[in-house]
């Protein structure tokens, strides 16, 4: 049995609840797990549509936390899909018209896939932002990604920072 971290403890519950969440700690301090095990635990795995939008600045970065919420949702039944720059767009495309719950991607081919009509979003209900500090100098594309939401559509929000 893996006791969770202080960081887990104090984010998991929150996320759950449905509140607005910024998690402020330092690098392997476990706010990935906690995000994806809030995020896990708050969609309805029989509502077949995208519930979840994760934004990562790098592929590096959004491939292992793809890894990280696949290994965390093994046994459940939760589409997840990974959608970065670099992918094959036509691919990228027929992942999200299947509707995946969980979106895990960098802000650039997810903006992509919102202007071309691809992402599915009338029933999305979180966006995690992690790593925010590294879109301080750019916040156009996140900027743009929030405006194509509806206001009342997103419940909550989670933002994730590091080393601040």
């Amino acid at each position: 049995i893996i006791s969770p971290t202080n960081v887990q403890e104090l984010a998991i519950q929150p996320i759950v609840e449905g509140k607005d969440t910024f998690v402020v700690a330092k690098e392997w301090s476990g706010k990935t797990v906690a995000f994806c095990i809030g995020i896990l635990n708050s969609i309805d795995p029989e509502l077949h549509k995208t519930q979840s939008i994760i934004l990562l600045p790098t592929h590096e970065i959004a491939f292992r936390t793809y890894n990280i919420m696949k290994s965390h949702a093994k046994k459940l039944n939760v589409s997840i899909e990974l959608f970065i720059c670099g992918n094959n767009i036509k691919e990228d495309i027929k992942k999200a018209n299947k509707e995946p719950l969980i979106i895990i991607g960098t802000p650039g081919r997810i903006l992509d896939l919102i202007k071309e009509n691809k992402l599915k979003i009338e029933s999305l209900k979180i966006i995690c932002i992690k790593g925010f500090e590294l879109y301080l100098n750019n916040l156009k594309t996140v900027d743009v990604i929030f405006q194509s939401i509806p206001n009342d559509l997103l419940q909550y929000l989670i933002i994730n920072f590091k080393n601040l």
